[in-house]
């Protein structure tokens, strides 16, 4: 029985080095534009709860999943963009393009979120929905961050100004919780 014991952790210790040494695989633009279109559908979702929000436990339920899945997906989507080389000037455009099309659905599920403000309170959710913007603008600024690293240096203030717009959307957004 020892002999069994001491062979499954040889086993199980040696399997363990070999995934330790397997690389992290880079990823591409394709990966990223991917993400991009992920979060897009998720934050159209939520926009789609957020416009109609009555307070129901149904929803409250619903938009909490949907917002850990945005956050899940927006750490995904930096880690993608991280984990890939520098990208060329045409590969920041379509990023950029992106971006710049997501921009005002995000400036609408946040200004949807304000006008809920009442609602939520209602339900007695103000600081979680107050926490969940926090998390999801930090989440956001570290994802600019990580393609204004890898993009070439004149795209890079073309996706800082969006940062700003998206930016100033949360801080107001967090003001009103």
């Amino acid at each position: 029985m020892q002999v069994i014991i001491s062979t499954f952790i040889s086993l199980l210790l040696s399997s363990s080095a070999l995934v330790a040494a397997v690389p992290l695989s880079k990823r591409d633009v394709t990966t990223v534009l991917a993400d991009l279109s992920q979060i897009s559908s998720d934050v159209a979702a939520i926009t789609s709860i957020a416009a109609t929000y009555d307070g129901d436990p149904f929803q409250s339920i619903t938009l909490a999943t949907d917002v850990q899945t945005l956050e899940n997906d927006i750490t995904k989507t930096t880690s993608d963009t991280s984990s890939s080389s520098a990208f060329t000037d045409d590969q920041a455009q379509q990023i950029l393009s992106s971006v710049t099309s997501l921009a005002p659905s995000i400036t609408t599920l946040l200004n949807d979120l304000v006008a809920k403000a009442s609602t939520f309170a209602s339900a007695g959710l103000t600081s979680l929905v107050h926490d969940n913007l926090q998390t999801l603008q930090s989440e956001t600024d570290s994802l600019f961050t990580a393609t204004e690293a890898n993009v070439p240096s004149d795209d890079a203030s073309s996706f800082a100004s969006l940062q700003t717009t998206i930016d100033d959307a949360f801080t107001q957004a967090i003001a009103a919780f």
